[in-house]
């Protein structure tokens, strides 16, 4: 069965954060999307908060000396941009994992991380684990609910779903293609098609609910 996962933490590791804290600055970190190679990992970061302390949070940003920025754009009320640091804790954790999908990973300018995760139930029970073993379970504020609401997934979606997670076809590059996945799953290709698009609609569904 796949379930969300929601972890909630006072967030002590993350490097973009050390560095904000410093200054200190009052804005919100979302990551957006994490990539870890070796002891290395590029963020996709976007910062909410109002003009001024975006543009003092980019400064410091810039300025310091244990992180690369690439690209980035400023609106009015936030800014994204490519960050590359050496990994933490949890960002290793979460990225060598294909059972895990992380919707939403929030840090507040006070350090506490809210991080929302779509695995199976079994998977959901060692990622609680491995948090209260890290932060000590009175840190940890951890909750499994059905991902759904109104719109769960039926078995055959969450089998096709999980099924393409684990063999990497959402995946940068992709690992399968969607043949390789009608190979494993003995269905067409077209049927594979149809279940991943409704599956991916619920899922998306319930990410922009939760924005």
């Amino acid at each position: 069965m796949v379930v969300l996962i929601n972890i909630i933490f006072k967030h002590r590791f993350c490097n973009v954060l050390k560095e904000l804290k410093k200054k200190p600055v009052d804005v919100e970190i979302e990551i957006l999307e994490n990539r870890v190679v070796d002891n290395h990992a590029t963020h996709l970061v976007k910062l909410k908060g109002d003009n001024r302390k975006l543009r003092e949070a980019v400064e410091v940003l810039r300025n310091s000396r244990n992180l690369r920025i690439k690209g980035g754009r400023l609106s009015k009320n936030s800014y994204i941009a490519l960050v590359l640091s050496e990994t933490c804790e949890v960002c290793k954790y979460s990225s060598y994992d294909p059972e895990m999908i992380f919707l939403r990973t929030t840090v507040a300018p006070n350090g506490v991380s809210r991080l929302t995760v779509l695995t199976t139930r079994k998977k959901a029970r060692q990622i609680a684990e491995y948090f209260e073993t890290l932060l000590g379970k009175e840190n940890v504020e951890i909750t499994i609910e059905k991902p759904f609401n109104k719109a769960y997934l039926t078995p055959l979606q969450e089998r096709v779903l999980l099924t393409a997670v684990r063999a990497g076809y959402y995946d940068v590059p992709r690992k399968v293609n969607l043949d390789d996945l009608a190979r494993m799953l003995n269905m067409s290709k077209s049927s594979v098609a149809e279940v991943l698009r409704r599956a991916e609609a619920k899922a998306v569904w319930r990410a922009l609910t939760e924005l």
